[in-house]
């Protein structure tokens, strides 16, 4: 909503000068959750703008707002066409398991935007970066006869190939039983398909 110059200045004020946040105010934004100093959120960068993006997507109602916001969001990743009928095969309702969702893929798109995606990496250790810097679990499907079927077939200006796609977050807060386990599967990208 656009609002009027004493409204906006209202809640500029409430940022310091010598704070981190503070910059000219040419360069940013004030998105307001509620009408109170604590729920405002001050936007002067573009990481900035997507944490609050994502922190209103934290909020969606359902499944197809949340693909459907993928790309915009998570810059850095490209999502299979597959992505939007496996949200639709959650073992736990989506209500109780999207912010976790949306904290795994913010932490996927920084990975992959921090200039994570050298050759001669073995995924392993990327999957063992990902764990220690976000603190989320992260690894290789263990049974080779399953990561074998999480491969896409893609057809792009090389012909047609596969892209493997069996590295996987693990969600915590339902991770101890295995029949409610839900699963970010992904791969580390191919530099020749979708910019990597």
């Amino acid at each position: 909503h656009p609002i009027d110059k004493e409204f906006y200045d209202k809640y500029t004020s409430y940022l310091e000068e010598k704070s981190p946040n503070f910059h000219d105010f040419s360069n940013q934004f004030v998105f307001l959750s509620d009408d109170s100093k604590e729920k405002y959120h001050n936007v002067s960068t573009l990481n900035k703008y997507y944490n609050v993006l994502r922190w209103y997507l934290k909020k969606c109602p359902n499944i197809n707002i949340l693909y459907n916001s993928g790309n915009n969001l998570f810059p850095n990743l490209y999502f299979h066409e597959n992505v939007l009928p496996s949200l639709r095969t959650l073992n736990n309702s989506f209500s109780s398991i999207k912010e976790e969702i949306i904290e795994h893929l913010k932490a996927l798109d920084s990975y992959s935007g921090n200039g994570n995606k050298k050759l001669g990496i073995q995924n392993k250790v990327r999957c063992q970066k990902i764990s220690e810097e976000f603190m989320i679990e992260c690894s290789p499907e263990a049974n080779r006869k399953t990561a074998k079927k999480m491969s896409f077939e893609i057809d792009d200006s090389r012909g047609k190939r596969n892209i493997n796609c069996e590295y996987h977050t693990k969600f915590k807060k339902f991770g101890k039983d295995t029949t409610k386990q839900d699963r970010i599967y992904f791969s580390f990208g191919d530099k020749d398909f979708q910019n990597g």
